[in-house]
């Protein structure tokens, strides 16, 4: 059985407020549809940085290392003091979760799965997408300013850009949120490694 705290850890690494802002100076490396198709193509990625989530049931915080390889993803998530250390691995139809001594696979091949596995229904095949400031379909409310997404809504997850930085030649959000019903997550990237196309 899994225990309280593991599915927000679960929710959090996966998932992995107030009014969107384009700060001052930040400029777009391209325009919006350039920087759309371009930003698609990236494969191999890093962030540094923090989340935090909440439900009506729990709220939880740790800082995360997320890197992106292709269709692989590796996230470690810290606790304070680096209690609840916890390593995930996903292909995007399986999960691995390893905290200390404890290692458990979950079914994460469809969004029934998911929920099934987990008791969360999770945006999944989206979220490596969305950390990058773009839609992964067809986005709904579609709202851009100055050539960067400030919002949007997907499969009824609405997911919101705060801020973005330059790192090297992308433009790249450092502070958003998705938010759903009772479940609401914010993300901080601290850093941005990004290092190559496909």
């Amino acid at each position: 059985m899994i225990t309280r705290t593991l599915p927000g850890i679960i929710l959090c690494a996966l998932l992995l407020a107030g009014c969107a802002s384009q700060p001052t100076g930040v400029v777009p490396d391209l325009p919006w549809e350039q920087r759309r198709d371009r930003l698609a193509t990236l494969e191999n990625w890093k962030i540094n940085g923090k989340l935090a989530l909440r439900t009506a049931d729990m709220a939880e915080s740790a800082a995360m290392v997320w890197v992106q390889e292709g269709e692989i993803t590796f996230v470690n998530l810290t606790g304070p003091w680096g209690i609840a250390a916890t390593r995930l691995r996903s292909d995007g139809t399986t999960l691995e979760v390893e905290r200390g001594e404890d290692r458990r696979t979950y079914d994460i091949s469809s969004s029934e799965a998911v929920a099934a596995s987990t008791g969360w229904d999770l945006p999944l095949k989206s979220l490596p997408t969305w950390v990058l400031g773009i839609p992964f379909a067809a986005a709904n409310d579609l709202q851009i300013e100055n050539d960067l997404v400030q919002n949007f809504t997907e499969d009824g997850w609405q997911i919101q850009y705060e801020r973005y930085e330059q790192f090297g030649l992308y433009t790249l959000p450092t502070r958003m949120s998705i938010e759903r019903g009772d479940t609401r997550a914010r993300i901080i990237m601290y850093d941005w490694s990004v290092s190559q196309h496909r």
